[in-house]
């Protein structure tokens, strides 16, 4: 039995360098420790849920209970998957904390004297910024106004999730509970009371004035608008950054396939061959790349003068390939011509002719032609012994 095993040298390189590898691990712990911060600071800074809200007489409208009860039912009957709450779920149906908000401002406003009060759409905005919740007695005291939105708002969410629920997506009859629909609206309720009332000391919400409500004067704040362009900004600069280094690296491993001549001769292939394969790495981000062009390229100069011994040894090889094609090429029309002349004795005394023509051409040259009959008798005298030419 043998078995073998592998040296260090044989184990697989990595793809990419140790660098880039030390990179990503630092970018994956700096955004497991930035999440780890920001879940600490939404639980030490969740809205609070008030054990029970009343109307300025004192009378309960609903409780904690009933929140945290709403909000199991929202999710039993999967309404997540529906609409959504403080803008996280589905998109089918409405974000129910928007709906029940808007609802309840316009209720407001009538109350107030609607639109066309001059004071109505400072006291809306007075009743939902205000905090008017009790830490100490764990009492959140609603407006006469908002008590009455409240009720009607009960009212309007049991007819959305009862008879004609069906026309707006959900089965029949969705909830017909009037309990699960009060606490249902509760849930409502306090997610748009979150959304809307002043943190204490601050100008914004438990949901940084989330969702955006004229009426309430829910708008968005300076700190939303310069940290959504700088994440952003962020986002483009870790993308752009991403596809740097991915270009990079294509661009070591295709100009690595590519000799010198290569490279100048075909240019454009080795650009098409850069963009798909860059294309393909960056397409699942949403980045379509249409041109990739290389312009300039830096080579040591050591890899240089190895390029250029290749190069011109790949052009002297060419060189003498050229010439012994042509050698080739010449030695071959010469025998086809010895082969044409061969059959006629004529052609061969007739190309005699021309090239003593050719050769009288020229000014410098005397020719004088003499028949061959002539000599033949010295040259077979020089054949015989003696070397006495034969008589007759």
């Amino acid at each position: 039995m043998m078995s073998s095993r592998r040296s260090p040298d044989a184990r697989r390189a990595l793809l990419v360098s140790r660098t880039w590898v030390q990179a990503a691990a630092l970018v994956v712990l700096c955004g497991v420790a930035v999440l780890g911060f920001l879940a600490y600071r939404a639980y030490t800074t969740d809205p609070p849920i008030a054990d029970r809200v009343v109307n300025p007489d004192g009378q309960v409208l609903f409780t904690g209970e009933d929140v945290t009860k709403g909000q199991q039912i929202f999710l039993r009957k999967g309404l997540m998957e529906y609409g959504s709450i403080l803008g996280h779920g589905a998109y089918l149906g409405a974000d129910f904390t928007a709906d029940y908000l808007h609802r309840a401002a316009e209720i407001v406003v009538r109350e107030y004297g609607g639109s066309g009060s001059d004071t109505a759409r400072q006291r809306v905005i007075r009743d939902f910024k205000t905090n008017r919740y009790d830490a100490a007695s764990g009492t959140l005291t609603y407006t006469a106004a908002q008590a009455v939105a409240y009720e009607e708002l009960v009212g309007h969410y049991r007819d959305y999730f009862g008879a004609t629920s069906g026309e707006k997506g959900l089965r029949p009859d969705a909830i017909t509970d009037d309990t699960e629909i009060r606490r249902l609206t509760s849930f409502f309720s306090w997610t748009a009371w979150a959304g809307s009332t002043l943190r204490p000391g601050k100008n914004y919400s438990y949901t940084n004035s989330w969702p955006p409500e004229p009426l309430v004067g829910n708008e968005p704040t300076a700190n939303v608008v310069v940290w959504s362009v700088l994440s952003l900004i962020a986002l483009l600069v870790g993308i752009g950054v991403l596809t740097s280094q991915i270009a990079q690296t294509t661009l070591r491993s295709v100009l690595g396939r590519a000799d010198l001549d290569a490279l100048l001769a075909e240019r454009d292939q080795l650009n098409d061959s850069l963009r798909r394969i860059i294309d393909e790495q960056t397409e699942p981000w949403g980045i379509k790349v249409t041109t990739v062009e290389i312009k300039d390229v830096e080579i040591p100069e050591a890899m240089q003068r190895a390029m250029a011994r290749q190069a011109e040894a790949e052009r002297e090889r060419r060189a003498k390939i050229i010439n012994a094609e042509g050698e080739f090429q010449a030695a071959e029309k010469v025998y086809e011509a010895a082969e044409i002349l061969s059959r006629n004795p004529a052609a061969l005394q007739l190309r005699y002719l021309q090239t003593l023509l050719e050769i009288g051409g020229e000014r410098s040259t005397v020719v004088f032609p003499l028949p061959m009959e002539l000599i033949k008798p010295f040259l077979g005298a020089a054949h015989q012994p003696g070397g006495a030419p034969d008589s007759q």
